[in-house]
């Protein structure tokens, strides 16, 4: 378990393409979900559950 966690936190040791790639599907992933939640919520608001 401590090996993928330290690879994970070296990311200066990254090249600047894996670390666009990592911080892209971070941010992409974030994106998605705040998305599902967001659509979630209105959802509920609509349907007059809040």
């Amino acid at each position: 378990m401590k090996k993928p966690l330290k690879y994970f936190f070296n990311i200066e040791k990254l090249n600047p393409k894996e670390a666009f790639i990592l911080g892209s599907l971070v941010i992409l992933i974030f994106a998605v979900f705040a998305m599902c939640g967001w659509m979630a919520w209105e959802n509920m608001q609509f349907l007059g559950w809040f």
